[in-house]
């Protein structure tokens, strides 16, 4: 026990804490219970689904649809606490920090931070168009997928650092080049501060590499190995290896990268067996067990898939959380003795 904990101490260390998010290690094999549990589940007549999140504390916060709050469940906790908007308008991304702030997007084109520390708001920046999707890099740079506008936006958050607003994906106008974009949503930016995006209309992943305004097509229409075709592709997220997990909206599924190429997760079984079936997946995420979260049903519910665990066939491959050791299992790539 106390090897797994100077093993625990050593990787955070290591690793520090400006990553938020879970980005789990899996084996090629890995596979989820294609029937999901109902998580939470909401009936509501405002325009936009449910938003999810999840941090490496495994405190899941979801905007709430019939109040003006989001709700968060704390690790361990079947009963969420609320946090009331800034403002009664309508949100349409979160993301949530290490240290538990939570950046907020309306669709009065503003975004507001809620400070942990002191349960207060403060005022981030004005938009032009509604940030559909949030991403704050390991640099503190926010980025805004503006699917109205067809860009992808960045400005700094450090105090001493701030610039004006910078269009990083994108021209403005639509279209299908290297250099375009059409109505992107879900975007994920790596360790390497390099830039995914859903691109939707255009039915594909654009890889924006660092500093670079011309992508690369990771999957779906135009991609140099075409072994997936997508259907307005809605999120993404990458895994410990930069595996790609992409929401395929259009297709009602989840589809992943591997080291043998692309193969469908979830809604791959024929439509007609309900109980199988994912209606309108909008969003992902992980939990720090490797479970997929999954907002479906026109984004009006949330659903857990939880992990095979006897899918891999050692315990060191299963998965390895980010920032600390499962210890029943395993502790990064190694096995716990």
């Amino acid at each position: 026990m106390i090897r797994v904990l100077i093993l625990t101490i050593l990787i955070n260390e290591i690793l520090g804490n400006a990553v938020s998010f879970n980005q789990p290690k899996f084996c090629p094999t890995v596979k989820w219970n294609s029937k999901g549990e109902l998580f939470t589940a909401t009936e509501t007549s405002r325009s936009l689904p449910l938003i999810l999140f999840i941090d490496t504390n495994n405190t899941i916060y979801v905007n709430s649809g019939k109040e003006d709050v989001i709700s968060v469940w704390y690790k361990d906790h079947s009963h969420p606490k609320s946090i009331s908007y800034l403002s009664k308008v309508e949100i349409s991304s979160i993301f949530v920090i290490d240290n538990g702030d939570i950046y907020i997007a309306y669709l009065n084109n503003t975004i507001s931070k809620w400070i942990a520390s002191t349960d207060s708001f403060v005022h981030v920046m004005n938009g032009e168009s509604i940030c559909a999707d949030l991403f704050i890099d390991v640099n503190n740079n926010l980025y805004c997928s503006m699917a109205w506008e067809d860009v992808v936006i960045k400005r700094s958050l450090y105090k001493d650092k701030e610039t004006d607003i910078v269009i990083v994906a994108g021209t403005g106008s639509g279209g299908s080049a290297a250099y375009q974009l059409s109505s992107p949503i879900g975007i994920f930016v790596d360790t390497n501060l390099d830039l995914y995006v859903a691109d939707r209309h255009n039915d594909r992943i654009q890889l924006f590499h660092s500093g670079e305004r011309n992508a690369t097509t990771v999957a779906g229409q135009g991609s140099l190995d075409f072994t997936i075709s997508l259907l307005k592709p809605w999120s993404i997220v990458l895994d410990h290896e930069k595996y790609l997990f992409i929401l395929d909206y259009g297709n009602g599924r989840i589809v992943r990268s591997g080291p043998h190429g692309f193969q469908c997760l979830l809604g791959c079984i024929a439509k007609e067996i309900k109980e199988y079936r994912l209606y309108d997946p909008s969003r992902l995420s992980f939990d720090v067990n490797g479970n997929l979260f999954v907002c479906d049903a026109n984004g009006r519910r949330i659903q857990r898939f939880t992990l095979q665990k006897d899918s891999c066939e050692k315990s060191e491959y299963r998965i390895s959380a980010r920032k600390r050791c499962i210890v029943s299992d395993f502790c990064g790539d190694m096995l716990i003795p």
